[in-house]
């Protein structure tokens, strides 16, 4: 099923493995998904990224928005449900490498 619709027992874990996986994309495939949300993944034991034909490579000029509302979709969703989730600030320092501050 959908990431929405699944069932999830450790909600932490599953949030953790979706961070390593943006991680994973854009640092070693140098990819950002740009629309990754809970109808994106798809969950059976661990997620599964899919409508990855919309991604676009780091180079592209709006990558790290497109980045940015990727981890501000994930993290809502796991919020929602009452998990512990990092700042989407923090998170898309450490993917990125950048040093950008909160507003």
């Amino acid at each position: 099923p959908q990431l929405k619709n699944a069932e999830i027992d450790h909600p932490a874990k599953v949030y953790e493995r979706i961070m390593v996986m943006i991680d994973t994309l854009y640092n070693k495939a140098e990819l950002v998904h740009g629309d990754l949300s809970e109808f994106n993944i798809l969950y059976h034991d661990h997620p599964y990224l899919i409508d990855m034909g919309q991604s676009v490579t780091r180079d592209h000029p709006r990558a790290l928005q497109f980045l940015m509302r990727d981890i501000r979709n994930i993290n809502r969703f796991f919020k929602k449900r009452g998990c512990a989730v990092k700042s989407e600030y923090e998170i898309f320092n450490t993917v990125t490498g950048l040093n950008v501050a909160a507003p």
